[in-house]
């Protein structure tokens, strides 16, 4: 029925399409944006289906999520968390994608100021 129907086309989306076009979906191709492993590496298929999945959980708490979004963005931002909980339980992290010839050289952290810790 339709509950398979958006699970299968959520699938393709958060985790097919990064999977197939380097680390991105559309949206984050348009703000620049990319998923990666914590080495920096493309992040796997499992890994895409873990974090697009947490996210799509967190989403089913509507109006809930916002405010815990501006949370995690906060506590990121000042140091105290490195990472949204669902690149940490993902085993990815979010870049900013530079200039074509400039990513090849170096991946830029999304909060460069927080800082990582050895893992």
């Amino acid at each position: 029925g339709k509950p398979l129907y958006f699970l299968a086309l959520a699938a393709v989306y958060f985790v097919a399409l990064p999977w197939a076009m380097g680390s991105q979906t559309p949206g984050k191709r348009v703000v620049h944006i990319e998923v990666v492993g914590e080495d920096g590496e493309p992040a796997g298929a499992i890994q895409y289906g873990i974090h697009y999945g947490l996210l799509l959980v967190t989403g089913l708490l509507g109006i809930l999520a916002v405010p815990l979004f501006i949370i995690e963005t906060v506590l990121i931002k000042t140091g105290v968390m490195e990472d949204y909980c669902h690149c940490r339980f993902s085993h990815t992290r979010l870049v900013n994608q530079g200039h074509e010839a400039e990513q090849e050289k170096k991946r830029r952290p999304l909060f460069p100021e927080a800082g990582r810790r050895a893992v």
